[in-house]
């Protein structure tokens, strides 16, 4: 993935955050949002169906959790590109999530150009992984 755009899906229930995320990543050329999910299970059929270069996926959501969706998500496709996100500062739910198979876990609130940044790099990695394996 040497600079071409990088496909996000998003599984947020905030729809605030949800609509704060598609705008910023409509102005930033790096990314293309091609999805949104508003729960892990719907998250989880979205991410087969488009098969994205990465997944950003809350934590607590109704259905189905992050933690959960991310597990999923990763045994489907161990190549998956999962960047959690999460408001919660306890260190046990950032290592459930990794230990599902998320590549980076990222705190909310964030300042979007810097939330935006480490997504281009935690994508960009993974792709790099994948390529090498």
């Amino acid at each position: 993935m040497a600079r071409e755009t990088i496909r996000i899906v998003l599984v947020d229930d905030d729809a605030s955050l949800a609509e704060l995320l598609r705008v910023n990543f409509e102005l930033d050329e790096r990314f293309e949002l091609v999805g949104h999910a508003c729960d892990g299970d719907e998250g989880v059929r979205l991410v087969a169906e488009l098969r994205p270069d990465a997944v950003l996926m809350d934590l607590h959501m109704p259905v189905l959790g992050g933690v959960a969706a991310t597990r999923k998500i990763v045994a489907a496709d161990p190549d998956a590109c999962v960047i959690a996100f999460t408001a919660s500062r306890d260190p046990g739910e950032h290592e459930a999530v990794r230990r599902a198979g998320a590549a980076a876990v990222l705190a909310k609130p964030f300042d979007p150009l810097t939330f935006l940044d480490a997504v281009d790099g935690h994508a960009r990695a993974c792709t790099a992984r994948a390529d090498a394996a």
